[in-house]
C-alpha cells in the first residue's frame, strides 16, 4: 500500500508540480513530516525552480540553519563622528549615556537655512564642526540656563524631569548675541543668541561618546 501512494504521490508532483512552500518543510517547522523523509528516498520536489530530490533539499535547509546559528551577534559601534551617507558627508551623534541622537547636516540647522534664505553672514556650521545643544536635543528634552550654567533635561512632560546634562558658559554670556570662548576644554561660539559646541571637544570631554 505504501509504494502504491508513494507511486501516486510521484505522479502527481511529476505532472502538476508542489509549490516550494508546501513541497520540503525545514524540520524545525515540521518534526513529524521531516521524520517521514527516510521514507521517501528517491521522490523528486519542484523547488521552485526545478524538480528536486526532497532529501537534497532538506539537507540544504539543516544546512543553512546551522551556518546562521554559528554566526556571532552583529554589533553596532556606537561611536560619534562623521561619516558618508551616499554621496554627503554627515555628522552622527551618540550621548555619553549611549543613547543615538541622531544624524546631522547644515541644512538641519534652522539658522543655517534661514541665514542662507536671507544671504545673510552663516553661523558656525555641522559640516565645518560646530554643533548647537537644540539641533543635538529634540524637543523631547528641555535646555535651559541655570546661572552660569547650560542645562540638557528630559522633557518638561515627564512625572519627575531628570537632568542630563551641565556646561558651564561665561559669566553674562546668557545675554551676548555673538561671541567665542573656551569653558572646561570646549570652544563655544555664540550666533544670534545660539550657542555652538565644538564637535570635537564634545566627544574629547565624553560629552559625546
Amino acid at each position: 500500500m505504501k509504494k502504491r501512494i508513494l507511486g501516486l504521490v510521484l505522479g502527481c508532483v511529476l505532472c502538476f508540480g508542489v509549490p516550494a512552500a508546501f513541497a520540503a518543510p525545514a524540520i524545525d517547522r515540521n518534526p513529524q513530516l521531516a521524520s517521514n523523509y527516510t521514507e521517501l528516498s528517491g521522490l523528486l520536489v519542484w523547488d521552485g525552480y526545478s524538480f528536486r530530490p526532497a532529501e537534497a533539499i532538506l539537507a540544504e535547509e539543516e544546512a543553512m540553519r546551522k551556518f546562521i546559528e554559528s554566526q556571532p551577534p552583529v554589533v553596532f559601534e556606537k561611536k560619534s563622528g562623521y561619516y558618508l551617507e551616499g554621496e554627503r558627508e554627515v555628522f552622527e551623534a551618540w550621548f555619553k549615556n549611549g543613547k543615538y541622537l541622531g544624524t546631522f547636516t547644515d541644512e538641519d540647522d534652522t539658522l543655517f537655512m534661514l541665514a542662507t534664505l536671507k544671504k545673510e553672514p552663516l553661523p558656525p556650521r555641522v559640516s565645518e564642526g560646530w554643533v548647537s545643544l537644540g539641533l543635538l536635543f529634540d524637543s523631547r528634552y528641555d535646555i535651559v540656563y541655570d546661572g552660569d550654567s547650560i542645562v540638557v533635561k528630559t522633557s518638561p512632560t515627564f512625572t519627575k524631569q531628570e537632568e542630563l546634562l551641565r556646561l558651564s558658559i561665561p559669566k553674562g554670556w546668557k545675554d551676548q548675541k555673538s561671541g567665542d570662548a573656551i569653558v572646561d576644554d570646549l570652544r563655544l561660539k555664540k550666533y544670534n543668541s545660539v550657542t555652538y559646541f565644538n564637535v570635537e571637544d564634545l566627544i574629547k570631554t565624553g560629552i559625546l561618546q
